[in-house]
């Protein structure tokens, strides 16, 4: 044989073994942590495939570091309120999100359904990597809730998982905001949103727990839609299983300390909201969506132009009603415009929702 020869049968052989073998190991350091997001599982008919989005977060927690110890010290000094008592440790525990190391050109591997995955997409500049994982097989365990997601790690014995759970095709949803609507934050009062944020426990907006469950034994499922960073996710999750909110998935703003992105933190634009729940609407275009939100910034604005793009598809419009207004302010009015008065309410406390007259589709 000659050497040309060889040197074809060689490559090729290796392409072949590389085609055929494990996708191999994530590529961790030992003091690297990974956070998967809570992700879905659907069947798209177009394609005949299985879908599982995947979410995650790559990051190096670095806290033997003087100087991130220092700032956040400062940080605490210069933002809290004089003459108030302040938790300096819960404050200390959230903001440390924010100064993680955020570890790019990560590459991950999944295990889901007793398969491995290799990610297509290497974490980015802020540690965030998303991607979509496509196969054929019906996952045996679908019934089971939720089922879970791993990231393969080899020899390290570490452990980082996450959850998915099956979404179908056709059915329901609630597309739900988070500050003012499910969690008492002040939104309007940026004193009040720091101190709730940072310095104090959470807390759930009354009866809303209590709704959302008794939407979810009715067969609906759960997005919520926040201007709140990523960086406050841990905490937030850990709260909504404490109060006894459904399982979601999140859709959370990318905000990083090292770009422009931190200066509008907490702030949202009406575009912003608008986008991210007609992605989720086209991303499940079989079900159908109760939108629930406040009066506080632009919940209205960016429901009321939702229900007129997607009339077939917004069951019902909830805003809790955080700002003292009547439903014949003229804001409401120009908001509304045109979306039949059937379709939206404005709520107080959420023991006012009925749920079967409130939804009119």
């Amino acid at each position: 044989m000659s050497c040309h020869k060889l040197f074809c049968f060689i490559v090729f052989f290796w392409s072949v073994c590389v085609g055929c073998s494990s996708p191999g190991v994530s590529d961790l350091a030992s003091d690297e942590e990974v956070i998967l997001f809570p992700a879905s599982l659907t069947y798209n008919s177009s394609s005949k495939k299985w879908e599982l989005p995947v979410h995650a977060w790559v990051y190096e927690r670095e806290t033997g570091s003087v100087l991130r110890h220092a700032f956040v010290n400062q940080l605490f000094e210069s933002i809290k309120i004089a003459g108030k008592d302040l938790d300096s440790s819960l404050f200390k525990k959230r903001v440390w999100w924010f100064v993680v190391d955020n570890e790019r050109n990560k590459h991950l591997v999944i295990e889901f359904n007793k398969k491995t995955f290799a990610l297509g997409e290497k974490t980015g500049a802020n540690g965030h990597v998303r991607d979509k994982i496509l196969f054929d097989d019906m996952p045996a365990e679908i019934a089971a809730q939720p089922l879970p997601i791993n990231i393969v790690l080899g020899d390290d014995r570490r452990h980082f998982g996450g959850e998915a759970q099956y979404i179908p095709s056709a059915g329901a949803s609630v597309i739900s905001d988070i500050d003012d609507t499910i969690k008492v934050s002040h939104v309007t009062d940026k004193r009040e949103l720091i101190q709730n944020t940072f310095f104090r426990e959470f807390k759930p907006a009354p009866g809303m727990a209590l709704l959302y469950q008794k939407l979810k034994a009715k067969g609906y499922y759960f997005h919520y839609v926040s201007a709140s960073p990523w960086q406050l996710f841990e905490p937030l999750y850990k709260f909504f299983k404490r109060e006894g909110f459904p399982p979601a998935l999140y859709y959370l703003k990318d905000v990083r300390l090292k770009d422009t992105s931190v200066l509008n933190l907490f702030s949202q634009t009406l575009s912003w909201k608008i986008d991210i729940i007609e992605g989720i609407l086209k991303q499940f275009p079989g079900h159908h969506f109760i939108l629930v939100g406040d009066s506080g910034e632009q919940d209205p604005e960016a429901y009321g132009e939702i229900s007129r793009r997607y009339k077939n598809q917004i069951q019902a419009v909830w805003i809790r009603n955080v700002t003292q207004e009547t439903r014949d302010n003229a804001r409401f009015k120009k908001a509304f415009d045109t979306v039949p008065d059937a379709e939206w309410n404005l709520f107080t406390e959420a023991s006012e929702i009925n749920i079967d007259q409130s939804i009119v589709r």
